[in-house]
């Protein structure tokens, strides 16, 4: 296993001999927490929270809180991931979107 990388209070990263592909989206207007699996608004072309019947699109780079206005975030499109330190929608797991995040080439442990 490669080395862990720190980012922000969680341990986000890990086997960081894999490439992180990092950029930066519109998230929708909420409070979102570092780790957390975003979903693409088709529409808008905005990221949000993943939903428990969405399809994954990418992991956060660190807390957002955007009360009042849409900003830009970092996010990361591929990568490999520690599975404690990810946000999935309630009451879902990993079990839920492996394959889905795989396909995607975003790889958690």
């Amino acid at each position: 296993m490669g080395k862990v990388e720190k980012i922000g209070g969680r341990n986000l990263k890990i086997d960081t001999s894999f490439p992180f592909i990092k950029e930066s989206y519109i998230l929708k207007q909420g409070d979102y927490e570092q780790g957390t699996i975003l979903q693409l608004e088709e529409v808008t072309g905005k990221l949000e929270k993943l939903s428990g019947d969405g399809s994954p699109h990418s992991i956060l780079s660190e807390d957002y809180s955007n009360e009042t206005a849409e900003i830009k975030a970092v996010v990361y499109l591929t990568g490999c991931f520690n599975n404690g330190d990810l946000v999935y929608p309630e009451g879902k797991s990993l079990a839920d979107f492996k394959e889905k995040l795989r396909e995607k080439t975003i790889f958690v442990r």
